[in-house]
């Protein structure tokens, strides 16, 4: 339980259950109470800025308690999280998280997977800007490039030799110049 305690305030979990003697009081037998759901909601607030995860979990206040409605909500990014522990996953709604150890199973798993979030986004490149490729081309080049413009060509084949694509050009000009 200790170790757990200390792996939260590691991962930078500041709440209410900070406190130890706060804290032994979060895994207790039956429903969760605040001090559980507060920290259930902050590592889950936590992924979701990390992996951009579709279901939430919300915080509650104490005298708005309400179980089954975060039961449902941890349900949800359980499964989305694709976690193997099935006694957090099946079963009635409201016996999941009643136990001790399944209490502290959610919170090791959740701290693993912000872990693991953490590890990821620290690998990952922190923004994709696109490639730019500048060419840089000769003024003889440019001129030839702006010249086949003007005159309404289009992009030349590969193939084609240097003096295919003159005599294509001097066509183009005696073909104007005879207007």
């Amino acid at each position: 339980m200790d170790q757990l305690h200390t792996d939260l305030i590691n991962l930078g979990y500041d709440g209410q259950s900070v406190n130890n003697d706060v804290f032994n009081k979060v895994c207790n037998k039956g429903p969760p109470n605040v001090y559980f759901i507060d920290i259930m909601s902050w590592l889950c607030s936590q992924l979701n800025s990390l992996c951009d995860l579709e279901s939430h979990v919300s915080s509650v206040d104490e005298e708005d308690l309400e179980a089954i409605g975060f039961l449902v909500e941890m349900s949800s990014l359980l499964k989305e999280l694709g976690c193997p522990i099935k006694k957090l996953t099946r079963g009635p709604v409201e016996e999941r998280l009643s136990e001790p150890e399944d209490k502290m199973l959610a919170i090791v798993y959740l701290c693993q997977e912000l872990e693991a979030g953490k590890i990821l986004r620290s690998k990952k490149p922190q923004k994709k800007e696109p490639m730019k490729i500048e060419l840089s081309e000769s003024k003889t080049a440019k001129e030839l490039r702006e010249m086949l413009i003007s005159l309404g060509f289009g992009k030349p084949p590969d193939n084609i030799t240097p003096q295919m694509l003159f005599s294509e050009v001097e066509k183009k000009v005696m073909s104007l110049s005879s207007f």
